[in-house]
């Protein structure tokens, strides 16, 4: 996978939220399907689940 995407590429999986020696950790399976998605996309998802502040915030 790192030599088909370079740094920066963003993705979006599905991750269960874990704790590892009470340590909250976000979680996928290596196996785990993904989508890699635009900086358009990423924006759109990030304000549609969590507004429109955490959308600027995260740019």
């Amino acid at each position: 996978m790192r030599a088909q995407y370079p740094i920066g590429t963003l993705f979006r999986l599905d991750v269960k939220l874990i704790r590892c020696r009470g340590t909250p950790l976000l979680y996928a399976h290596h196996a785990a399907a993904f989508k890699r998605v635009s900086i358009e996309e990423a924006q759109r998802f990030i304000t549609t689940m969590f507004g429109e502040a955490n959308a600027k915030a995260s740019q």
